[in-house]
């Protein structure tokens, strides 16, 4: 009987200890409900539209990027986050990615407003939902054919407002519908640049966001910013401004895959005979020899290599992807 009593205390004790943990791993779990997200690709009045996007990226415990598409009226994803919140990215239209820091041990549930924009809504935090709808809001008004103002800036609708004359000598009509001068999208991307600072500081001083989201919200709209110089950029060494910022520590970001985008982007601006291609297939065996000697973390630079490595089992032979492989 005593050692009856013995094994049954063990067990208890055993299963205290399981259900305890699970319980402490639960809070920190984020769940988040998608109600009918079926996101659907924005076309502008004059036609212009992106090529397909992940729907919504995040990522494991590890720092490996997730891409998920929900594929059900009702779909549910647990993030697992060792931090006080997790960030996630959601695509709007597949022309901009926002990043929305969620609470440790929070429920969202993700919907769509009329014009497919996420709205995000917090079940055990309603006083969450201010800052996670913040975009939604800061963008009302400052948006141009249906996406903000630094994504018309760093892309075909900045090359729009630069050739307009020529646009409107040959009388391309559907480009004329989507023409905004360039000083018009700088100065809506300006002023959207104060309400976001403003806010972020607002949310600080009220103690509803602590300094390290702080600190994340205001990398965020640098991220905002880089998108917005790439089209017009004449500074060749622009990319040398963001090495300093590349580091492992952001792994665990979504953000810091678009980032790494746009630093190789202005890395491709730096090399002369990528920088004069126009149409053509970039020599990503080039932008491959430019990072080699960079003295980049280890995760970083590996992500930084296998994109080029990607490019260029897609633009040469086996034999180059052997090679660069090698290296």
């Amino acid at each position: 009987m005593k050692y009856i009593c013995i094994i049954f205390f063990l067990v208890i004790s055993i299963s205290s200890c399981r259900q305890q943990a699970i319980n402490e791993k639960c809070g920190k779990n984020i769940v988040v409900c998608f109600n009918h997200y079926h996101p659907k690709p924005h076309r502008t009045p004059g036609g212009v539209r992106h090529v397909p996007m992940p729907k919504v990226l995040y990522t494991d415990s590890i720092g490996t990027l997730m891409e998920y598409m929900p594929d059900k009226d009702f779909d549910t994803i647990t993030l697992y986050s060792t931090e006080h919140f997790k960030e996630l990215g959601l695509n709007y239209g597949d022309f901009e990615f926002n990043y929305y820091p969620l609470m440790q041990g929070d429920t969202i549930t993700i919907s769509m407003d009329s014009l497919n924009y996420p709205i995000l809504s917090s079940k055990h935090h309603p006083e969450y939902n201010r800052f996670y709808n913040m975009n939604y809001e800061l963008r009302k008004g400052k948006t141009h054919v249906g996406v903000e103002a630094k994504t018309c800036l760093g892309g075909s609708l900045a090359h729009i407002a630069k050739t307009i004359d020529i646009i409107r000598a040959n009388n391309w009509t559907s480009l004329i519908i989507d023409y905004c001068p360039l000083d018009s999208l700088q100065s809506m991307f300006d002023s959207y640049k104060k309400n976001y600072t403003d806010t972020i500081n607002s949310f600080k001083e009220q103690q509803l966001i602590s300094s390290e989201i702080h600190d994340r919200y205001q990398y965020l709209l640098k991220l905002k910013d880089y998108e917005s110089r790439r089209m017009l950029n004449e500074d060749t060494a622009f990319y040398r401004q963001m090495e300093p910022e590349i580091a492992d520590k952001y792994i665990r970001y979504p953000s810091y895959r678009e980032f790494l985008d746009y630093y190789l982007w202005f890395l491709n601006q730096h090399i002369p005979t990528i920088r004069k291609s126009q149409g053509g297939s970039k020599d990503w065996r080039q932008t491959f020899d430019e990072l080699s000697p960079k003295t980049f973390q280890p995760k970083s630079k590996q992500i930084l290599l296998e994109r080029c490595i990607k490019e260029i089992g897609e633009n040469f032979s086996a034999q180059d992807v052997n090679s660069y492989l090698d290296k």
